[in-house]
């Protein structure tokens, strides 16, 4: 009962928003880490730029977890990474490949036999990851490093301490030497990072201003 008076006090700030002159009001996103981390910072700086009236409330986690506060109508936006199914409008904002990468030269059939490092991530990149070695390689994986997080195992691979599987986002600008998983045969394999949103926020002007933005900011 306390949560559905809470949610009811914020369908009614939102809506007292949208009747002030200024724009204003309070925006809930919901983000995954890795977009969170290396691409969401200037995407918010340069709206706040323009609206600086309009505050932002940010949570950032699991896309599994996003997805859940969006189902529970936390948050007015979600952006997922990774093959999500919701009851909710979606926008596709971009995709990525998948690369394995080192900080020097390897051949593919060299990467059996060269230090792996893994890390924490959600079900349905690792089942995709699992799904590329068991199609190219005989052996199972045997990590030598396993690590909290991308960003983590990004920085053991640069020390030169073993190979990884690594998303494009992450690895953009560095200097380290990769193959794309695409390169290995038929198969194709990307990330997908999606904008997920309920119909309703579409009411809110300064919800609906911030739709506007980043849908333009990645379709250029």
């Amino acid at each position: 009962h306390a949560k559905q008076i809470l949610h009811n006090e914020k369908l009614l700030v939102d809506q007292l928003a949208n009747l002030t002159v200024d724009t204003q009001g309070t925006i809930s996103i919901g983000a995954s880490g890795l977009f969170s981390l290396y691409q969401l910072p200037k995407i918010l700086n340069d709206f706040k730029e323009l609206y600086p009236n309009i505050y932002i409330q940010l949570k950032t986690g699991w896309s599994s977890e996003i997805k859940e506060a969006l189902n529970a109508e936390e948050i007015h936006l979600a952006i997922i990474r990774g093959d999500y199914s919701l009851n909710a409008k979606k926008y596709i904002l971009c995709t990525e490949e998948l690369y394995v990468v080192s900080k020097t030269p390897f051949k593919k059939e060299d990467i059996p036999n060269l230090p792996f490092i893994t890390y924490k991530t959600d079900i349905s990149l690792s089942l995709m990851i699992d799904k590329w070695w068991r199609t190219y390689f005989q052996q199972p994986i045997r990590p030598s490093i396993e690590t909290d997080q991308a960003a983590t195992c990004k920085e053991m691979v640069k020390y030169n301490l073993g190979i990884a599987v690594l998303p494009g986002i992450s690895i953009e600008g560095e200097d380290l030497f990769k193959i794309s998983l695409n390169d290995f045969g038929e198969d194709i394999y990307y990330r997908e990072t999606s904008l997920f949103y309920n119909p309703y926020v579409e009411k809110l002007r300064h919800v609906n201003l911030f739709l506007d933005f980043l849908k333009g900011h990645y379709s250029i």
